[in-house]
């Protein structure tokens, strides 16, 4: 495992491509090589080619249904056996978040291959809401605000979380115009919802909030000519090939569990981590329970439990902890897996078994954001521990765009020369006065004979005191004065925070104009 150093271009309209969007069929025909070496392994019963091919069936099945229910997205001649897939939750995340889907879409047609993207539905939804620049040009101040896009509602993950407030949510688009007409005319929250309407109105029960928000982006990603299928890890979740592979997981948990935390324990060591929490926390044992890399929830009770086993030489146990337990046995176990949905039991992977997953079986080419990538070295380290084979090569994708504004605001260049100016002014202010008058010159010929030691009496102490008096005095003549300068810093500080505010890469695309869309289709290539 190796340092990763990864950061978000700083400029409006640069890209992190690693590799180069440029050499994805490289990367692409490397890793179809590099599948070809490993596919004799074995996942727990089977050998992990028979499980990619099985895999990449129901994956692809699985998105065409689940796509097809509100969009047609034309893959004429593309077959299921060659795959490149990304995913995020479904959020109306920044710009360099969705410059993924751009890329991912390009790639997919330049390869000939089926482009999926996964709805991240199994993470927490948390408090829905995007934040925004909201300026007052009255008070000349500029401050971060907030728009909720739904009522609050429960801390549950997004596969289970409804809208609470229909009206309120479907008034999301005109409070982003409000909020956003100092900066932009016609935010793309319109468009967005625009789409979102239908397919919510398409959906005959109470709509979830993340899925009808990801439909409703899906949908105009496929009018700006993105072809791409999307499928919630929800649904993957249920899938034979998942449950083979969670089997193999299953079957041999403590040395699982060994492999992770080893990895966990370096990752930490070499990114000089301290915190027990960070970049996960490790599995743990509990009155000889072994804690599993899965959630687990129930759709009546639907807040999200760690999944904890114990093995018995037939089958496995399975309990969340709190009342809720579930024997199965290995002769069957794919089939009392899936049973478990009709049980109304929700099994999940945590974010480091999906990569591993979509990874190892189902992709040829997995597109990261930065943190994605950051995290997925382990990833890497336990496959290979226990799997004893490295994932293919994944890329990472993101981009930096920033909303316009006619501010005329400083950047941190003219604040760092403001500071080197005072500097010269407290430390050589005989440099800074326009016209040296006999009072001054007195002063500095007075400092040049204590620097040369021509008044050195020896003492180190009053030499200094001597000059830094010297300095003192002289600063009354410089221009500006160190008190103007000092003044003009300080000011400068408060406008590079405005300028922070509006020039974050952070805001949801949700508040741009559609020209983001056609920027972002130029980046993919």
């Amino acid at each position: 495992m190796e340092y990763r150093r990864l950061r978000a271009p700083q400029e409006h309209g640069a890209t992190l491509e690693l590799p180069p969007l440029s050499a994805v069929e490289r990367t692409w025909r490397s890793n179809l090589d590099h599948i070809q070496t490993i596919e004799q392994i074995r996942i727990g019963d089977v050998e992990l080619g028979t499980l990619q091919q099985s895999g990449r069936r129901e994956v692809v099945e699985l998105a065409r249904r689940y796509t097809g229910n509100y969009l047609d997205v034309d893959l004429s001649g593309r077959t299921g056996e060659r795959i490149v897939m990304s995913g995020h939750q479904p959020e109306l995340f920044h710009p360099g978040v969705w410059f993924k889907n751009f890329a991912l879409s390009k790639i997919g047609q330049q390869l000939d291959c089926i482009a999926i993207n996964l709805v991240v539905d199994n993470d927490i939804c948390g408090s829905p809401a995007i934040r925004y620049p909201s300026i007052d040009r009255a008070a000349k101040s500029v401050s971060v605000g907030t728009i909720p896009l739904d009522a609050p509602g429960a801390n549950v993950p997004f596969e289970n979380r409804k809208i609470e407030d229909p009206d309120f949510f479907h008034s999301f688009p005109s409070r982003v115009a409000s909020a956003m007409s100092p900066l932009v005319k016609g935010p793309l929250a319109s468009l967005v919802w625009e789409q979102l309407e239908t397919a919510t109105n398409q959906n005959q029960r109470q709509p979830l909030l993340g899925q009808t928000i990801a439909q409703g982006r899906h949908r105009v990603e496929s009018k700006f000519g993105l072809t791409a299928l999307e499928v919630p890890v929800s649904q993957i979740a249920t899938s034979d090939s998942f449950a083979v592979f969670a089997k193999a997981i299953l079957a041999d948990l403590k040395g699982f569990q060994s492999a992770y935390n080893d990895a966990i324990a370096e990752y930490r060591k070499i990114h000089k981590i301290r915190s027990n929490a960070h970049p996960v926390p490790e599995l743990i044992s509990e009155d000889g329970w072994l804690e599993t890399p899965f959630w687990v929830w129930h759709d009546d009770r639907p807040q999200r439990r760690r999944l904890f086993a114990k093995l018995s030489p037939s089958g496995v146990s399975l309990t969340d902890r709190a009342g809720w337990r579930s024997d199965l046995e290995f002769k069957s176990f794919v089939e009392q897996f899936g049973g478990l949905a009709a049980e109304q039991v929700a099994i999940r992977p945590r974010a480091l078994v999906t990569t591993m997953f979509c990874r190892m079986v189902l992709s040829d080419v997995f597109i990261h954001g930065i943190g994605g990538a950051k995290y997925d070295q382990l990833t890497d380290a336990i496959a290979n521990q226990f799997f004893g084979a490295v994932p293919p090569e994944f890329m990472t994708i993101s981009a930096t765009m920033k909303i316009k504004n006619d501010f005329k605001l400083p950047d941190r260049a003219d604040l760092i020369a403001m500071r080197q100016l005072r500097r010269e002014v407290e430390f050589h202010p005989e440099t800074l006065i326009p016209a040296v008058t006999p009072e001054a010159q007195a002063i500095i010929e007075s400092k040049r004979n204590w620097i040369s030691g021509g008044q050195s009496s020896g003492d180190a102490k009053a030499r200094h005191e001597a000059i830094n008096q010297a300095n003192e005095l002289l600063q009354p003549f410089t221009n500006p004065s160190f008190a103007e300068i000092s003044e003009k810093i300080s000011a400068t500080a408060g406008e590079l925070r405005k300028s922070a505010v509006l020039n974050s890469r952070e805001y949801s695309f949700a508040l741009f104009d559609e020209s983001l869309v056609q920027e972002l289709v130029a980046l993919a290539g």
